[in-house]
């Protein structure tokens, strides 16, 4: 019987200790144990609580800079784990969460990337939101070139050696960044690109906790709109003019809802505006400046 591999998971935080904390938690607590948790800390001010927990089981890494993509490089360099789980400071996970990453990516030969359900968790106080979410019980696989990003950084799990093959995660983009979004859907691009699949396994699962206040909601569609941006102003060369059309998709179906959701539904339309100037002053900086580099 084969042994499984060794699993590190990767968990970047930023001045947010009692959500890291449960984070932690819920990843301790799973039906199946990593080898370790490495925790890549840039927060302004170090938290003694945080430290406490470093232990074998638990990696504490407190780094300056500023920059998700940064974290997470740092992390995997730090990690010993034959496979590399990803997952953010401000989810829970649930039980089977890691177990099902692993038991998808089969063995390393395969290029097999695993991703799984994120789910919107229940508002922490009124109003607040959760900035991301992914919600689909059907599984799936994707290969080549499709028309959405099936890969969410904080929910996956690949083997080491593929990124001897598609590289680090590009630290211009993703929280903290130039282009502060849109890491994760550069890296998956990237490893379809390379020829690796993608597997969508519901049964792994993070809840994806609400805090965030709601008048922050234009400002985190911007940033995500900056991200995008980015995104597609660094794989606009791609051949088949794919990026140009889901570009032209994407900013198409939020003008076209914009109307209706101006009237039933205006923090959204706030958003998708807020999202569409994040994404055009991205894309023209990315064109300007990030080509000449």
């Amino acid at each position: 019987m084969t042994e499984p591999p060794s699993v590190s998971v990767v968990v970047c935080t930023r001045d947010r200790p009692l959500l890291l904390l449960d984070t932690i938690a819920s990843i301790l607590e799973g039906d199946t144990k990593p080898a370790e948790i490495v925790v890549v800390d840039q927060s302004r001010a170090r938290d003694p609580k945080i430290e406490e927990h470093a232990n074998q089981s638990v990696v504490y890494i407190s780094c300056p800079g500023r920059g998700l993509t940064q974290a997470r490089n740092i992390g995997l360099a730090r990690a010993r784990g034959r496979v590399i789980a990803f997952s953010d400071d401000d989810v829970r996970v649930d039980p089977k969460w890691l177990g099902s990453l692993v038991a998808a990516i089969g063995a390393e030969e395969e290029r097999l990337v695993a991703a799984g359900q994120v789910i919107p968790a229940p508002p922490e106080r009124p109003g607040a939101f959760t900035s991301s979410y992914y919600i689909d019980d059907t599984p799936a696989t994707y290969t080549g070139r499709i028309e959405r990003d099936p890969l969410g950084g904080g929910n996956m799990a690949m083997y080491r050696s593929g990124f001897d093959v598609v590289g680090l995660f590009d630290e211009r983009l993703g929280a903290g960044g130039r282009y502060p979004a849109a890491d994760d859907n550069d890296f998956g691009l990237r490893l379809l690109e390379a020829g690796f699949s993608i597997v969508y396994v519901p049964e792994a699962i993070v809840y994806h906790r609400a805090w965030r206040s709601r008048w922050r909601y234009p400002v985190v569609r911007w940033r995500y709109g900056r991200g995008k941006g980015g995104f597609y102003g660094k794989h606009l060369g791609l051949s088949e003019r794919h990026i140009q059309r889901r570009l032209a998709r994407d900013v198409g179906r939020r003008l076209r809802h914009l109307p209706q959701n101006a009237l039933r539904n205006p923090r959204q339309a706030v958003g998708d505006l807020a999202y569409i100037g994040g994404l055009a002053s991205a894309l023209a900086q990315w064109l300007v400046t990030e080509r000449r580099r």
